[in-house]
């Protein structure tokens, strides 16, 4: 059975003000958002995915670029062991679509290659999930796309996420 792909869009508010509220840097370009910032209340109650370290070293070596919302002190990592993949989830502000939207595009298929790598030996209904936050440059709300599905999906998202931004 192969399993389909699952992409909902919800509003997420504004990034700045909520990175402000728990005392991190104002986010810029592509970062790795961790787990709770939405809905923490204090930086103690944040989490990285433990897929974060690689996926950082694996945008460095292909040139995009990730902005950190830490000062000085370190987020820790969560791992869950399962059957499916958790990624981290990925902030796009509006600066970077507007100034280098293919970075997006290197991005979404350096994510699906570690994913595909990551799952291999797993029996063909892998399952990865993915949040990918985008800022829209008019009013800097911003809007999660999530998606849950095949590994092989993740470089398809582009089109969704340029609308995202796109919408008024």
């Amino acid at each position: 059975m192969k399993y389909g792909m699952s992409v909902t869009v919800e509003n997420y508010g504004k990034i700045a003000d909520r990175a402000s509220a728990l005392g991190l840097l104002n986010p810029d370009g592509f970062v790795i958002l961790p787990r709770n910032f939405d809905s923490a209340t204090d930086i103690s109650e944040l989490f990285y995915e433990d897929s974060t370290v690689t996926l950082r070293k694996l945008f460095r070596a292909g040139g995009v670029a990730e902005s950190p919302l830490e000062k000085a002190e370190t987020i820790p990592r969560i791992q869950e062991n399962a059957s499916e993949l958790i990624l981290p989830t990925i902030l796009v502000t509006a600066s970077l679509i507007s100034e280098n939207s293919a970075l997006v595009s290197i991005a979404l298929n350096i994510i699906s290659s570690y994913a595909v790598d990551f799952l291999k030996g797993f029996p063909k209904d892998r399952t990865v999930k993915l949040n990918i936050v985008v800022e829209r440059d008019r009013d800097h709300e911003s809007k999660k796309l999530q998606y849950e599905g095949p590994p092989e999906g993740i470089p398809t998202l582009g089109p969704a996420i340029r609308k995202m931004f796109d919408e008024s």
